[in-house]
């Protein structure tokens, strides 16, 4: 192998839910002395890859505008000259349309094209490269959005997730009880502090003193909002906890009682494997409802309840979390089913990625 040429690239971007499935694959094919790099949009830089192992191939989204058009041409050249001088044995796409350009780029190139789908519901530049790819990694058995045909050319795999969350699930769940501490984690991730500042302080508010006093609350919450959300929960004289990050996230979930999240890919994959009951309330905004998918899902294990943003109302989610609060046996039974098929999807999704992109480039 020349100097400049890689074995693989994976190529990524948008949210942590595109960008933490790649981060553990690409530290995983390093691990195992493999030559990697990353192609994305700017915000892969926040993910700590180091500078000679990503490069930055801006990207619009899908339909295009006349400027967004020639941003994805440009991009698409871009991606082209570089793979030619890399000469990679294939590309791993994780969705988000900042993968488009590569995923064409590795067409035009014969160069063999794999796909990573995190939602239940696939991505839309997913569902236009999926026709062309060679393979197709799905985190679910019941993936949608893809044709039959396409369907045939996939397999579930599952979501690749961090070590620390796999640690993570060696702990029991201790029940609340009577008046035992009932520790809450309220996770934001990136789309969900604003909505959760501003609804779930409203809802503690109104809680009755009795679980108020058993509460231990930790909150992310924007930087900008802290003071604000400090003077609020200081005022209730509540036992709380607020940050913008969370850096042992997997202990604060083993930790939980209950958490009250998002519904975003990762979330689902963490929670599962974690087994730890929740609250979702998906972010109502991406263009497909993916989220929405994601928490219907885990609805369906029984391991969640589903709040939909636009039909939130205060009292009625007081009533939901008092509820929940007051009856440890219904937080039990949330996470008492059996569902070691799909742990051990997540569980060991890093190490059969890995292997089925061995498989393809040999």
């Amino acid at each position: 192998m020349s100097s400049d040429s890689i074995d693989f690239v994976l190529t990524t971007g948008g949210t942590g839910g595109h960008i933490m499935p790649c981060k553990a694959i690409f530290e995983e094919l390093a691990l195992k002395g493999y030559s990697v790099k990353v192609f994305g949009g700017e915000e892969i830089i926040r993910y700590d890859f180091s500078k000679d192992k990503h490069t930055i191939i801006p990207s619009s989204k899908i339909p295009y505008s006349i400027k967004g058009a020639s941003t994805i041409i440009c991009s698409t050249f871009k991606a082209i000259n570089i793979l030619i001088r890399h000469r990679p044995k294939a590309v791993l796409a994780f969705g988000s349309y900042a993968s488009f350009p590569t995923c064409l780029a590795a067409l035009i190139l014969f160069i063999p094209l794999i796909l990573h789908e995190q939602n239940v519901l696939a991505g839309q530049v997913n569902r236009i490269m999926s026709r062309f790819a060679k393979k197709i990694i799905i985190s679910f058995p019941d993936t949608k959005g893809f044709s039959t045909k396409v369907l045939k050319k996939s397999t579930v795999i599952g979501n690749p997730i961090r070590q620390c969350i796999i640690h993570a699930r060696d702990k029991t769940y201790v029940p609340s009880l009577n008046n035992d501490e009932f520790r809450l984690f309220v996770v934001g991730g990136s789309g969900g502090a604003n909505f959760f500042t501003r609804s779930i302080y409203a809802v503690i508010q109104k809680l009755n003193p009795e679980l108020q006093k058993r509460l231990k609350l930790v909150q992310q919450c924007k930087e900008s909002d802290i003071e604000n959300l400090r003077a609020i929960y200081e005022n209730m004289n509540i036992n709380y906890e607020i940050s913008p990050f969370f850096s042992d996230i997997s202990d604060r979930l083993a930790n939980a009682h209950l958490i009250i999240s998002r519904a975003g890919a990762s979330t689902i994959a963490e929670l599962v494997v974690v087994n730890r009951p929740s609250i979702l309330i998906p972010f109502p905004y991406d263009k497909d409802n993916h989220q929405i998918f994601n928490a219907e899902y885990l609805q369906d294990l029984g391991m969640a309840r589903v709040v939909m943003e636009d039909d939130f109302n205060v009292d009625r989610f007081v009533e939901l979390l008092s509820s929940l609060m007051s009856n440890s046996k219904l937080l039990e039974d949330m996470i008492s089913l059996d569902h070691d098929n799909i742990v051990k999807n997540f569980i060991y999704a890093k190490d059969r990625i890995v292997c089925l992109l061995e498989d393809i480039s040999h």
